[in-house]
């Protein structure tokens, strides 16, 4: 069972590997994804997890690897928001996580980033990403239901002043929604029929 459901664009806290920076080359590299859940709600199905598989077949690499670009702050209404881009060619899934490779530009807003980083100062960064499939899992009693994201897309990196915090892990942009497939799990339907029997056994017993 399927169905489409609109969601907006998410944004995960990235880890920056400052022992992989090269001053010459203008480049370090980032763990953008780690897959963790995050709690979201949603004015449907109010509170829910939120999981993304790190299973290759699961991710989309082809913009990241093509050079997407990085980002000042998600902004990506203009040239004037982009710092640097994505080595292409350096983003892949490892051991349950996902690796790129970031070069900044020589111009002023990426050379001040060289410098913070030159100067040892943490870089806070964050990803924006599009989920084009779900998988739903309802939860129990005392557990959330989980959304688990089965394709989907990182679509840039972004530099940001505040990142999400380290509990809730990821954010959500309000202004941009697209189509998302919402397929029900194998354990979600049985309990819907099994809900639906007790539902008619309860209208026989009356």
């Amino acid at each position: 069972m399927a169905d489409m459901i609109r969601i907006p664009k998410g944004m995960l806290d990235l880890t920056l590997r400052r022992d992989s920076f090269n001053d010459e080359a203008r480049t370090v590299d980032v763990i953008w994804s780690t897959g963790e859940a995050v709690k979201r709600y949603g004015y449907r199905d109010g509170y829910f997890l939120e999981e993304l598989s790190m299973e290759p077949k699961h991710v989309r690499l082809g913009r990241l690897n093509a050079g997407a670009s990085l980002l000042d702050s998600h902004n990506g209404y203009s040239m004037d928001g982009r710092i640097g881009a994505i080595v292409p060619g350096t983003a892949r899934i490892d051991g349950g996580k996902g690796y790129a490779t970031v070069k900044f530009s020589r111009r002023e807003r990426g050379e001040q980033m060289m410098q913070d980083l030159r100067d040892g100062l943490p870089l806070p960064l964050s990803a924006g990403y599009r989920i084009h499939k779900f998988e739903r899992i309802e939860g129990g009693k005392d557990s959330l239901p989980i959304l688990r994201a089965l394709d989907w897309e990182p679509t840039e990196i972004s530099v940001v002043a505040i990142p999400a915090e380290t509990s809730t892990h990821a954010r959500r942009s309000a202004d941009e929604s697209f189509d998302c497939v919402l397929v029900r799990s194998i354990e979600t339907q049985r309990m819907a029929a099994g809900a639906r029997m007790r539902m008619q056994a309860r209208f026989i017993a009356l």
